[in-house]
């Protein structure tokens, strides 16, 4: 399973990873549990190194700088330290995001773009403040990328179906009262990815929308300004400072985390499925296919038919059986996904 979180630069993307970590990697919740999955020391030692890094908010009180590179991480689901499945979690930094919808190619551009394909949810990244702030349409819509991630979108969708959730960020600043604003926001993000929604036939409310925040609805003191730059435009500059250290917690990161996986769940069983049916299918056709030995090659091709039927059986087994891992926990990750919070402590 891929999960690709997309947004420009400071959308809040690392601020997520680190409340991610400090719910699933470092604790669990209600027994789901991440881990990286790479064996060798090197490996283990970057994902180990990476979030502690980003985790500064937890054990500094400071939100982590953005993500100066784009990651693959190869991480692990599990329950009750039970595997489950394996996760590879896509971070771009935002100025790939520009790149490659301008079609800039680099090794690492075409590398990200090919996990891009092969995501099966897309978490977009819209920052909650700026959208507060920036009451001019054309401007919200480039401060947060809109056009940029839209133009990915569409090449991405023209070949393949990827679910889409909205992640509100910053939901906990200072200057938005989400139980008052969530719908303001959400006709925003409506006008600002107008473009996407007409191409596609959709609108926002075919979408989950969740407003996240890494410390809680309230506890980040934001303030900003418009600063005249040398060229005679301006530059829309905020400073986000964590209220009550001793009472940070993430609002919303387990619930839409949970809502990522399902859809992932989803994605995976129908794939299982399909190809449970492709291969039940196959191996129909090769068993009604047997007829009387005639000579030598009848007897090599019978043998090879054979070998293929005893393939065909233990990889339809093997499907069903990772089907059967998987089905279990869909009510406990529904559960989870239920839990979201919009307004209050």
């Amino acid at each position: 399973m891929k999960i690709t979180m997309l947004g420009t630069s400071g959308s809040g993307k690392t601020s997520y990873m680190s409340a991610m970590s400090e719910l699933f990697f470092y604790d669990n919740v209600n027994g789901y549990s991440i881990t990286n999955r790479e064996n060798d020391y090197n490996g283990s030692a970057f994902i180990n190194k990476g979030f502690n890094q980003i985790n500064s908010i937890y054990n500094k009180g400071k939100f982590p700088s953005g993500t100066s590179s784009s990651i693959i991480m190869p991480l692990e689901l599990k329950y009750m330290g039970q595997h489950i499945i394996d996760i590879d979690w896509i971070d771009y930094r935002g100025g790939a995001i520009k790149e490659l919808a301008l079609g800039v190619e680099t090794p690492q551009n075409s590398e990200i773009f090919a996990a891009l394909m092969a995501s099966d949810v897309v978490m977009i990244f819209v920052d909650a403040a700026e959208l507060m702030v920036c009451s001019n349409i054309i401007t919200a819509r480039s401060r947060v990328g809109a056009n940029e991630i839209s133009q990915l979108l569409k090449l991405v969708l023209r070949k393949k179906h990827i679910d889409i959730i909205f992640i509100l960020s910053k939901a906990d600043s200072s200057i938005i009262n989400i139980k008052r604003d969530f719908e303001i926001l959400k006709e925003k993000i409506q006008r600002i990815y107008s473009n996407f929604f007409n191409d596609t036939n959709t609108s926002i409310a075919n979408y989950p929308v969740i407003p996240v925040g890494a410390v809680g609805y309230g506890n980040v003191k934001t303030t900003y300004e418009w600063k005249t730059n040398n060229d005679g435009g301006t530059t829309l500059i905020f400073n986000n400072t964590i209220n009550n250290f001793g009472n940070v917690y993430p609002v919303n990161v387990s619930a839409s985390f949970a809502c990522a996986l399902l859809k992932c769940l989803d994605s995976e069983s129908n794939n299982l499925t399909t190809q449970a049916d492709d291969l039940a299918e196959e191996l129909k056709c090769l068993s009604s296919n047997f007829g009387p030995v005639k000579n030598l090659l009848d007897i090599l091709f019978g043998s090879h038919r054979r070998e293929r039927i005893y393939d065909l059986r233990e990889a339809i087994l093997e499907s069903r059986g990772e089907l059967l891992k998987l089905n279990p926990h869909r009510p406990q990750l529904e559960r989870i996904a239920k839990t979201i919070r919009i307004g209050g402590q």
